[in-house]
């Protein structure tokens, strides 16, 4: 309990620091603080029911937030990125692919009653097993490949949100809820969200109040994904849920198994090995999906500490620390210039800061973080300027 009052004071004051220097509730420093001081809140009011914090994983974490949150301090406050034009730039595609989304919805929501009805699970059951790629259960495919194009299109008509793109608007939020459907992924709900969310901040279109609106209806949205997906034997409640989701990372961080890794920095660079295995036979990487572990619930996420932790040491996580304060700071510094590409980049990866209480959604799925950049690297470069 001590270790979780001392995290909650050292949040409370970054946020405090943050709110004196007037740092947007959108950057890095105000994400990062928010969903740490809730996993902290959640412990303080849930603790008794799990395994207590160990001084080894509130070290990592101390070390993983303090060096992060200098970063972004100092990125947050350093002064803003020359405005790319005093008057927006309304960009457009040279073509109008509203068909192509279309047959694209048409054939995810095929796809969708396809792998649900043909399990041996009930539907919704059906969707989850198969999207974390449980052995028997068939994948969505070819449509897993086209969602980082498709993700960086619903960023770049939002960036350039205006009449004349209102129908592809809605057909690209209609194709990303679709998609969440067919994952039954509580991230895949939220990423579009917090996205168009940060968008509007970078674009001074939003006040506090929107966010807090959005959260009262995401959150039970994703709790009835979690309660309809789940099997016949299940029991907890999603208070129960809620903690194992939230703080039970930052206990497993904790009891995570520290045998010496077979290779080199095996989840570090899991990207490489990977292309490795598949270009010339190498041995093939981690899996993505990690053991359980009981704490006393049975999870199996670590927080964004586990794969340089599990590498490396306190060192790795040291310097995993320095290399998100940094490429993410420079990201958000970047994107207050409105410049297209460089807004796209941060809200389409702030789902990273969202999520770094889960795991690591940067590094380990490195391969479609890099498919997203070509994509709205491609589209920015293939737009014209919309004539005024």
């Amino acid at each position: 309990m001590d270790y979780l009052v001392f995290g909650v004071a050292i949040v409370a004051v970054m946020l405090g620091i943050a709110l004196f220097s007037r740092v947007p509730y959108y950057s890095p420093l105000v994400i990062s603080g928010v969903v740490w001081l809730m996993v902290l809140l959640t412990g303080m009011a849930v603790h008794q029911a799990f395994y207590p914090i160990t001084a080894g994983a509130f070290t990592l974490w101390l070390l993983w937030f303090g060096i992060t949150a200098l970063f972004y301090l100092a990125f947050s406050v350093m002064r803003p990125a020359p405005v790319h034009s005093e008057t927006p730039v309304v960009r457009k595609l040279p073509l109008d692919y509203s068909l192509i989304i279309l047959g694209l919805i048409a054939w995810l929501a095929w796809r969708t009653w396809e792998l649900g009805t043909t399990g041996p699970q009930h539907f919704f059951l059906n969707l989850r097993l198969s999207s974390i790629g449980l052995e028997g259960f068939e994948r969505l495919g070819m449509l897993e490949r086209v969602y980082p194009v498709v993700f960086a299109l619903f960023l770049f008509e939002i960036v350039h949100s205006r009449k004349e793109n209102r129908h592809l608007r809605f057909l690209l939020w209609l194709w990303m809820l679709l998609y969440a459907v067919s994952n039954m992924g509580k991230f895949a709900l939220l990423t579009p969200i917090v996205a168009w969310l940060v968008i509007k901040g970078l674009q001074g279109r939003m006040t506090w109040r929107l966010p807090a609106l959005v959260a009262l209806v995401t959150l039970p949205l994703m709790g009835v994904l979690h309660l309809v997906r789940a099997g016949a034997d299940y029991q907890h409640t999603l208070a129960d849920d809620f903690g194992v989701y939230t703080y039970s990372p930052l206990v497993a961080l904790g009891h995570l198994d520290q045998a010496p890794p077979a290779t080199l920095g095996a989840y570090t660079f899991r990207f490489f090995y990977a292309v490795m295995h598949r270009l010339f036979g190498a041995a093939a990487p981690e899996p993505v999906i990690l053991p359980y572990v009981d704490v006393p619930f049975a999870t199996n996420v670590y927080t964004v500490m586990q794969p340089f932790y599990y590498d490396f040491g306190y060192a790795g996580v040291v310097i995993a620390a320095v290399f998100f304060g940094l490429v993410f700071g420079w990201l958000f510094y970047l994107a207050r210039s409105k410049r297209p590409l460089p807004v796209m980049l941060y809200a389409g990866f702030a789902i990273v800061l969202v999520g770094q209480i889960i795991g690591d959604l940067f590094i380990t799925t490195l391969s479609g973080n890099l498919q997203f950049l070509i994509a709205a690297s491609a589209i920015v470069l293939l737009s014209k300027r919309k004539p005024t």
